[in-house]
């Protein structure tokens, strides 16, 4: 249900799937596109789609952030309508504090919070190189990865 591609198709997600259950890590919208164009990418940052280098004209062309944004809105009056099936957590929050940002979480799988639910990796593998995390805000805000033209833009 990641796709922003698809959100026309989520409307039908709760009667198809009536027990389901989805969570959506919500970013800025200028952060997100400023991460597809200019990540600086990390050894092992796990970027097996190449989305870090995506021009600007492609992502405009393609219609990118207007795909995002209804997504974003689909989702949320998805979660408006059935709050006990979609929770939206915030990306800020969840880097900047994990573990309060992951309790709301577990609270909303029905699941009781262990500190191991902080810990952020990805397929099991820590996300993390030679003691630095991959999390964080250094590398992919859009004050740092984009020009003031290309953020106006946006």
């Amino acid at each position: 249900m990641s796709h922003p591609g698809h959100f026309d198709k989520y409307q039908n997600i709760p009667n198809i799937f009536p027990n389901m259950k989805s969570i959506l890590v919500k970013r800025n919208i200028k952060n997100i596109i400023a991460t597809r164009m200019n990540r600086k990418e990390r050894p092992k940052d796990l970027n097996s789609f190449q989305a870090f280098r995506t021009p600007l004209k492609k992502i405009l062309d393609t219609k990118e952030i207007e795909k995002i944004l209804n997504y974003f809105e689909t989702y949320e009056e998805l979660q408006n309508q059935f709050p006990s099936q979609f929770f939206i957590v915030d990306f800020d929050e969840l880097v900047l504090n994990p573990q309060e940002a992951m309790k709301k979480v577990a609270n909303f799988l029905e699941v009781g919070y262990e500190d191991v639910l902080s810990i952020p990796t990805r397929d099991g593998k820590l996300l993390e190189l030679d003691g630095v995390s991959f999390i964080g805000k250094e590398n992919d805000t859009f004050e740092n990865l984009l020009t003031k033209e290309e953020q106006n833009i946006i």
